[in-house]
């Protein structure tokens, strides 16, 4: 794909490389925000987790698009993108970054692990065999603009 500037001019020509198999549409691919890339290594689980909730999600807006039974496409996917990032900072990082900084937490006496129960109330609601629900991951197609 072109940039479209300067087509003849071989040193003015911009390309943009995508695999093929991405490409379903380029009305559709021409829509994401390089801005909505969220670039992190989640801890507990929430990388792979919140990586289906967006495969999930973006499912039901891309069939939506694709058939043209959206009724703005552009703001479906922008909306789409907005709020797996909410989604993200919401409910993802913090408790990602909590989980990393417990890996990297030294607890090698009594005292140490003593101090981290009390100090991380998750580690504590476990120990205590507390049931901990975790909010939802989920973003609802029906819920977005353009839908």
């Amino acid at each position: 794909m072109h940039s479209g500037k300067g087509e003849s001019d071989s040193a003015a020509t911009q390309h943009i490389v995508y695999p093929a198999h991405l490409l379903t549409s380029h009305t559709i691919f021409s829509t994401f925000r390089l801005t909505t890339l969220i670039v992190t290594n989640p801890y507990a689980g929430l990388g792979l987790a919140s990586g289906i909730a967006d495969a999930s999600s973006l499912a039901d807006v891309l069939t939506r698009v694709l058939s043209h039974d959206a009724s703005d496409s552009a703001r479906l996917l922008l909306s789409w993108s907005d709020a797996r990032r909410q989604k993200f900072l919401s409910v993802v990082d913090k408790p990602s970054r909590m989980a990393y900084a417990r890996v990297k937490t030294k607890v090698d006496s009594e005292e140490e692990i003593k101090q981290l129960l009390e100090r991380d109330g998750m580690v504590g609601a476990l120990k205590k065999g507390m049931p901990m629900v975790p909010p939802s991951l989920e973003t609802r197609g029906e819920d977005l603009m353009g839908w």
